[in-house]
């Protein structure tokens, strides 16, 4: 997103929500307004523990607001944009709020194990008054344990979280039979698709779509990964906390 004055920011990028189809266009100004709040509140809290590496509004929105936004625009098309979903290793609450905040999803799950960004979490949205969020401050492996929790998802979500075999086992248990997950990826994602073969094998999880995606100002930022849920998670998934990272399927 090209700089711009303050006066200028919502209908900047309520334009940007109603172009990439993250918002109905008469829907769209109030989610600016909420998004806006959202990303100075991240920048405030940012000066007092780490939050993003983000140093401007304008960097903020296009790097991680609007980027989440295309997320969700995707689900849109494909009629997913309802339900419940979870946001794995949500950080500041990326893409958990922004989706709370475009509406449509039923429930929101933000699992971030880190306190203190939790916290911000939840107050961000009492603030906004986001009653479809919540918030869990345990690891998605220990998470996906809970019988509350495992196969109650439409859809589950990461970005910038792991590589694509890490992602799909941390991910998969939440997901319902039929459900799908969406993960944000770079440019080169081929070679993560081949390593993620096995993973996808014994997880039950079908790729069934991949989009490359832009945000204005940023044409080929990356793509967006699609996969369906087509058969239950064996038990023994996923391994005990810091296992698929450190050896991945």
């Amino acid at each position: 997103m090209k700089s711009m004055h303050k006066t200028q920011s919502r209908e900047l990028l309520a334009e940007a929500l109603g172009s990439m189809g993250a918002a109905p266009h008469a829907d769209a100004p109030q989610a600016a307004d909420r998004l806006l709040t959202f990303s100075r509140r991240v920048l405030d809290a940012n000066q007092r523990f780490n939050l993003t590496a983000c140093s401007s509004l304008e960097e903020f929105l296009s790097r991680h607001v609007l980027d989440c936004a295309a997320g969700f625009a995707l689900l849109r098309r494909r009629g997913l944009a309802c339900g419940a979903a979870l946001d794995a290793g949500s950080g500041a609450g990326l893409p958990g709020v922004v989706w709370a905040i475009l509406g449509g999803l039923d429930r929101v799950l933000c699992c971030e194990s880190t306190g203190k960004k939790a916290e911000f979490i939840r107050a961000t949205a009492r603030e906004l008054r986001l009653a479809s969020l919540e918030v869990e401050s345990r690891r998605a492996e220990d998470l996906a344990r809970d019988p509350a929790f495992r196969d109650r998802f439409d859809v589950a979500a990461a970005r910038a979280l792991a590589p694509l075999p890490v992602l799909i086992e941390l991910t998969a248990p939440f997901v319902r039979p039929g459900g799908h997950s969406l993960y944000f990826k770079g440019r080169a994602v081929e070679d993560e698709l081949r390593c993620a073969a096995r993973a996808m094998a014994e997880l039950g999880m079908a790729l069934t779509g991949r989009e490359p995606y832009s945000i204005p100002g940023h044409e080929g930022r990356g793509e967006l990964l699609l996969f369906q849920k087509t058969a239950p998670t064996p038990e023994r998934y996923p391994r005990r906390a810091g296992i698929p990272g450190k050896r991945p399927l």
